[in-house]
């Protein structure tokens, strides 16, 4: 059942990525990966996708360093 969930699901994204670009006709998409089940679906994907499981995380962390207000003496 499990096998399923990933072969289905990185069909799934290998499908719209082809559809993304076919439609827009700029090439190749860049494709990123972060959470959940993704370390274990992008390596069954057909195409080159870039994983990085601390990506929410970084972004949370950039927000916060952005509304972040200073120290005052």
């Amino acid at each position: 059942m499990r096998s399923g969930i990933i072969f289905g699901t990185a069909a799934m994204i290998d499908g719209l990525c082809e559809r993304m670009e076919a439609e827009l006709g700029e090439g190749p998409c860049f494709t990123v990966a972060t959470g959940g089940l993704a370390a274990d679906i992008v390596p069954v994907c057909k195409r080159d996708i870039v994983f990085n499981g601390e990506l929410v995380l970084e972004g949370l962390r950039l927000v916060f360093e952005k509304n972040r207000k200073p120290k005052t003496p």
